[in-house]
């Protein structure tokens, strides 16, 4: 009997540990809920991630949480939130003055509203393509660019305006070949909009090899056919 007591005593105190670890457990659990269940990814990302936007313009940030999100912004003098309505996945921004301010997303569900992530708004100048309107002699190029920070992808709407090199970025290098006409450059930047100018392209006048209004000058790899 002595030996079934002390047997018994034994599998109490280790049915007891384990009672007790499992709630040990159960409370950690409870009072740590995991990424996962607050964002619904195990990175939180706003996007566009760093966009840079026009002074006045708009933009419409994401989150991509499980549950919804408190919005704030660092300056509301440079970013101020539109129209906002607290606890949502998306939010509309508007550039107020020249400058960046950082947007913050705290996400999570009650009372573990923890889960946080960041990105930054630049608000910077009109977005245009510089020198405007330019034109070109036949056999030339020149560069185009808009302000930083923005970047875009070029395009153009007429091969007698061709790339050369990349065609994305703040600026883009553009010639023309043997054929005369116009082509539209078109500059799509992202979060900050679209902008095109008209790049000109004529004969060179007899005599002259680059006459006031050709703005352009001899490319370094000109195209098939130039000289």
């Amino acid at each position: 009997m002595k030996n079934m007591n002390k047997r018994t005593k034994v599998i109490l105190a280790i049915v007891g540990i384990v009672v007790i670890a499992a709630i040990a457990i159960g409370v950690n659990l409870v009072g740590q809920p995991s990424t996962e269940s607050l964002s619904g990814s195990t990175v939180l990302i706003i996007t566009p991630s760093d966009p840079a936007i026009p002074n006045g313009n708009i933009v419409a940030l994401e989150v991509n949480a499980k549950y919804d999100c408190a919005w704030s912004s660092s300056d509301t003098n440079i970013v101020s939130l539109v129209n906002y309505v607290n606890q949502t996945k998306t939010v509309v921004v508007q550039g107020n003055a020249l400058g960046t301010a950082t947007i913050t997303a705290k996400c999570g569900a009650g009372v573990f509203n923890v889960n946080k992530v960041t990105t930054s708004v630049t608000v910077a100048g009109p977005l245009v393509i510089s020198p405007e309107l330019p034109k070109l002699n036949t056999c030339r190029e020149i560069k185009l660019s808009v302000p930083a920070p923005y970047s875009c992808n070029w395009k153009s709407s007429d091969s007698v305006v061709s790339f050369y090199g990349a065609t994305t970025g703040g600026s883009v290098t553009v010639q023309s070949g043997l054929n005369v006409g116009q082509a539209v450059i078109t500059a799509e930047c992202g979060s900050a909009g679209t902008t095109a100018t008209t790049v000109q392209v004529a004969a060179p006048v007899q005599g002259l090899e680059a006459p006031p209004e050709d703005e352009g000058n001899p490319p370094v790899n000109p195209p098939a056919g130039c000289p």
